[in-house]
């Protein structure tokens, strides 16, 4: 028998620095091969002021792996745009948010 997958009907938007996105990207990881989290949508929006984006092939690699689920937004600026952006496509029912910030940052 074949097991079904249940689909969520939810977006997680993750929004990381440098000094968070370690934390985040292993969050990724499990979120995306978790089969529970099938149908889940992920959008991280990856914030660098000075454009060392950490994780930044790996991350277009997941990209790429998972089109329909997963979404990186590179700035280099806190930019409210880009966040009004993400939050105005959602298509899904419920939206959450994991901030992982270094202090000076919040």
């Amino acid at each position: 028998m074949q097991k079904v997958k249940e689909t969520t009907d939810k977006h997680l938007v993750l929004v990381a620095d440098s000094d968070g996105i370690n934390t985040v990207f292993l969050m990724l990881v499990e979120r995306l091969k978790d089969d529970r989290s099938y149908g889940e949508h992920l959008t991280l929006l990856y914030v660098s002021d000075n454009y060392g984006f950490v994780f930044k092939e790996e991350l277009d690699i997941l990209t790429k792996r998972f089109p329909t689920r997963f979404l990186t937004c590179y700035e280099s600026s806190h930019r409210q745009e880009t966040l009004e952006a993400i939050i105005n496509i959602n298509t899904k029912k419920q939206m959450e948010f994991h901030l992982d910030l270094a202090e000076e940052e919040r």
